[in-house]
């Protein structure tokens, strides 16, 4: 009889068991479900989520996707911006050899390149379309392409003013792209003033989500020691 109830009771247990690990699997999935769908209704956290795993550097947050014409433009600006803060808050050094100025607009591109992590959408260098090289276009297949040229504020007015007005826009019509980027690189205070002065004379507004400026000066960085 006491190993009647015992079985009983074993098997009372074990069913109750079962259901318990039956609901919490229930539970587990709804909850996967729930954090899939989150993130596919809105995938500009998903992204800052993977920048941030791969990159491990936080995303940059005022960044809003609605603002850009498409996502190669978005992917593109927001590589920018990360290459802006790397190089403004250390990698700057890299432009320089005893605090002589030596980085080339080459340094620039290859900065641009190894941030292009974890990217949704594909990049590619001196692509040529039949009117010369851009020096970068981001793309999602066909229909979607970003032009992105590099410039130094070293260069002269006219070069980064030819840029502005006829070099990007002919890259731009040869491959068919619907938007484009322009990151320029100043290494002294003259410098970024004449790139204003330009921009001025184009209407483009230092906040224009068509161009990035990155500040590479030497003189206006001191050590943590001197801040």
């Amino acid at each position: 009889m006491k190993n009647k109830r015992a079985l009983y009771l074993l098997g009372a247990i074990l069913v109750l068991a079962v259901v318990v690990a039956a609901f919490y699997l229930m539970y587990n999935e709804k909850q996967k479900e729930k954090n899939l769908s989150a993130k596919k209704d809105n995938p500009q956290d998903n992204d800052k989520q993977k920048i941030e795993n791969c990159c491990g550097q936080p995303a940059i947050n005022t960044i809003n996707i609605s603002d850009f014409r498409d996502k190669t433009h978005y992917e593109s600006y927001r590589k920018a911006k990360y290459v802006q803060a790397r190089i403004e808050n250390g990698h700057w050094r890299q432009f320089y050899t005893k605090r002589k100025r030596t980085g080339k607009e080459s340094l620039l591109e290859s900065l641009f390149d190894m941030s292009w992590e974890c990217r949704m959408a594909d990049i590619n260098f001196q692509s040529d379309n039949g009117r010369g090289p851009a020096d970068a276009t981001g793309s999602f297949g066909s229909l979607y392409k970003t032009t992105i040229e590099f410039k130094l504020g070293s260069q002269t007015a006219n070069k980064i003013e030819q840029s502005i007005r006829k070099q990007i826009p002919t890259y731009c019509n040869a491959s068919f792209s619907k938007s484009k980027l322009l990151v320029i690189a100043y290494f002294t205070k003259k410098q970024k003033e004449k790139i204003s002065k330009l921009l001025n004379k184009y209407s483009i507004s230092d906040n224009s989500k068509e161009i990035v400026l990155i500040d590479a000066r030497s003189d206006n960085k001191p050590s943590g020691s001197n801040a």
